[in-house]
């Protein structure tokens, strides 16, 4: 009985220390640090930091269409495309909150751009970069209205592909 334990013992000791040695078992804790890691920021991101930008919430839901002419593609007498008609559903984002100065909204989608306001700002500079290449790589755009002290508007509009 007592070698039938001893030898269970040692399976269970040489199957755990196999596991360890894997580097399955390393990826294994990586991913488990690294979703840790994720899920503490978000909670910091949203809920503590949250706050500041939640005071003067204000929810808006304005739904519109709008049908533009069928006019077709517009060309200079070069054969250059100078306009052109293009179905596109648009999602508008608008805030309440400090605004960007007109000097900052060329660079607004910039990689580690941060506005020149005063405010202190805990991001990567990094969000409206990324939005803007997944619209790009679905043929849309994200485009910016701002006010200084009155807010800002941004609006995607990813074309309706046929």
């Amino acid at each position: 009985m007592q070698a039938d334990l001893y030898n269970l013992w040692n399976r269970v000791k040489s199957g755990i220390s196999d596991i360890v040695k894997s580097r399955t078992f390393i990826a294994i804790i990586m991913f488990c640090v690294l979703s840790a890691v994720l899920l503490q920021r978000v909670f910091y991101l949203q809920i503590v930091k949250g706050q500041n930008y939640t005071d003067k919430y204000e929810l808006q839901i304005q739904k519109t269409k709008e049908v533009e002419g069928t006019r077709g593609n517009i060309y200079d007498r070069n054969g250059k495309l100078l306009a052109y008609n293009e179905l596109a559903y648009a999602v508008t984002v608008q805030d309440t909150g400090c605004g960007i100065a007109p000097e900052d909204q060329a660079a607004v989608f910039d990689r580690y751009f941060h506005t020149t306001a005063n405010t202190k700002h805990d991001s990567t500079g990094l969000g409206l970069t990324i939005a803007q290449e997944l619209a790009h790589l679905h043929h849309g755009e994200i485009t910016l209205q701002s006010e200084v002290g009155k807010g800002s508007r941004f609006t995607l509009k990813l074309p309706i592909l046929e």
